[in-house]
């Protein structure tokens, strides 16, 4: 005979951590650390661990009653289980946490104040049983709500690790109305059990709210990020624009220039031939080297066999000259690369455009741009070192720039490097700024 207490809080507690398995698999999926195997075998060990915590701690049945003690052993074990599945920040979990605790509790006040209004017959002798099934009703609605309008956006976040500075304390939203409805609640009565129906209609408003807060918070972070990155991409085919523009002014003026040449060329000849028949070779060497000077354009050495991207390199080095940078870069085949090559004008051209801009705000001194690129069978690999005045401001783990933007360029180059499964690292040795990545083909 199966204990009906026991299979109506079994039921009830199923229902939820299903539900939450089925959010974090949808936010989190993406970004596991482990196979689907391991991850499958760690995911029923903590099933059970939590359901354990819950039977002994938290319902009227358990011989150790204790909630607060079950709720820091369920959050410890959750850390623990995110933490051996994911390399995602700590932070990205929390805010999860706090919003199923607030569909969990919520679900339970309201279903309290549900039965105050004495419309449902005892569909099981169970004390609880109303109670209990109208709670995982209230439940799977408000979780198809989130799940919804919430999940796909987190989803961004954390796959992306758009972390701002707003974002690292995003988890206290969720934590404050969590805290929030309990004060409330447990001031006014003495225990859940004592919910009057009046509370009905302020629990569904505060719902709403809390949802309507998760919501707009959420699709701001991204919205702010689509903007920022819609800027940068603006901006990067402005320069590639301006560049295209340069180089087509550049081709037209030796284009012309050689026409003059040709046009000249018979005028030319008349004279060398007159130097020539008068034996004068110091006139006739006077005169090649003037017109060496005059008609020929200097040599620019190809950097690598992408033309729009040696395009790119001539253009900064150009830019370079002007601004009394040294910039060296070590020359690279990428035959046949399998990064496209916008992504790659995108990586390049940002770094030495930050490089550049570093350089510029050295009052005084040696400037100098090295940046040495090697290309294996299925790695790019890159280090960038310039000299900068030493000032740059920490964030997070990473180096960022003094940018007001916050330093999109950086975070632009690091979206390309984890988009094509390589790591980057930033580091200074004084005023020389060192910047170190690679970019993997199928990582």
């Amino acid at each position: 005979m199966i204990d009906l207490n026991i299979f109506w809080h079994a039921f009830q507690l199923l229902v939820f951590l299903g539900l939450s398995m089925v959010f974090l698999l949808k936010v989190f999926g993406g970004s596991l650390s482990v196979s689907k195997k391991v991850f499958w075998i760690r995911l029923c060990v903590h099933f059970i661990l939590i359901t354990l915590i819950v039977c002994i701690t938290f319902t009227e049945i358990s011989p150790y009653p204790n909630k607060k003690a079950g709720a820091l052993l369920i959050l410890l074990f959750t850390i623990i289980f995110y933490k051996t599945v994911t390399q995602k920040k700590i932070i990205f979990l929390l805010f999860v946490l706090f919003v199923l605790l607030n569909v969990q509790m919520n679900s339970f006040f309201l279903a309290n104040a549900t039965l105050r209004f004495h419309h449902f017959p005892e569909f099981i002798a169970y004390e609880y049983s109303n109670l209990l099934l109208a709670a995982t009703l209230y439940c799977i609605l408000i979780f198809l709500v989130v799940y919804l309008s919430l999940s796909g956006y987190y989803k961004r976040i954390v796959e992306e690790n758009i972390i701002m500075k707003h974002t690292e304390f995003l988890f206290c939203l969720p934590a404050l109305f969590f805290v929030t409805i309990s004060v409330l609640v447990n001031s006014l009565y003495e225990s859940a059990s004592d919910i009057d129906k009046e509370l009905f209609l302020p629990l569904i408003l505060l719902n709403i709210f809390a949802l309507a807060s998760y919501y707009v918070t959420l699709r701001s972070i991204v919205d702010n990020y689509d903007a920022s990155l819609e800027r940068e991409q603006l901006t990067i085919a402005q320069n590639q624009l301006s560049l295209w523009e340069t180089q087509y002014k550049g081709l037209q003026n030796k284009i012309d220039s050689d026409a003059r040449v040709r046009h000249d060329w018979r005028q030319h000849i008349i004279t060398i031939m007159g130097y020539v028949q008068n034996k004068d070779m110091t006139g006739l060497e006077e005169y090649l080297s003037e017109y060496k000077e005059k008609y020929l354009l200097p040599d620019t050495t190809s950097v690598c066999d992408i033309l729009p991207l040696n395009m790119l390199f001539q253009y900064y080095k150009r830019k370079a000259e002007e601004t009394d940078v040294r910039l060296l870069i070590t020359p690279v085949r990428f035959d046949k690369c399998w990064i496209p090559v916008t992504d790659l004008a995108v990586l390049f051209g940002n770094l030495l455009e930050n490089a550049l801009e570093a350089c510029g705000k050295l009052p005084d001194g040696p400037r100098y741009i090295h940046l040495r690129i090697l290309r294996t069978a299925d790695r790019i690999s890159l280090l960038c070192e310039n000299t900068y005045d030493g000032t740059v401001s920490r964030f997070t783990d990473r180096m960022m720039s003094e940018k007001k933007n916050g330093g999109i360029g950086i975070l632009s180059i690091e979206g390309i490097v984890e988009k094509y499964g390589g790591r980057m690292k930033i580091c200074s040795e004084g005023q020389i700024f060192k910047l170190y990545a690679f970019l993997q083909d199928n990582p």
